[in-house]
């Protein structure tokens, strides 16, 4: 069974499911900041951290997949956990940059490109696309 666990706070680095570009690169501690761990039986699987840029958008700033349990849509439940967790603290909006190469990933899991084409760079330096996702639905 997956279970998610949340934790307000800067991104641990010394988590050993972190990727290594994440480490190291002293992303400030953000106001309403939080981490989130994925577990399987006890194993973190996963780890992710977002931060809000308003009351109503939240950027993730990163996410990762144990190398060896990825292509098992680990990272789809972790989206979802994310976006359940800001939904629950009011939040309308799940920003991501996504890195070049993964934009099939983010545009299955219903995010739009709202980069214009325009590829920028993320707050750890790598190439990326900003991308958004509605974390409610429309009413009729």
């Amino acid at each position: 069974m997956v279970n998610a666990s949340f934790a307000f706070g800067n991104i641990d680095e010394s988590d050993p499911v972190l990727d290594p570009r994440y480490k190291g690169k002293g992303i400030s501690r953000k106001d309403g900041s939080f981490s989130m761990r994925l577990f399987l039986n006890g194993t973190e699987i996963a780890y992710a951290f977002a931060y809000p840029l308003d009351p109503e958008h939240y950027l993730i700033a990163a996410l990762t997949v144990d190398k060896r349990l990825r292509g098992r849509k680990i990272g789809t439940y972790a989206v979802k956990f994310l976006q359940t967790h800001i939904r629950e603290l009011s939040g309308r909006y799940l920003l991501a940059y996504c890195p070049l190469g993964m934009e099939r990933f983010f545009l299955s899991l219903g995010f739009k490109d709202i980069s214009l084409g325009e590829v920028s760079f993320d707050e750890f330096g790598q190439p990326a696309i900003l991308m958004q996702k509605q974390c409610f639905r429309r009413r009729p």
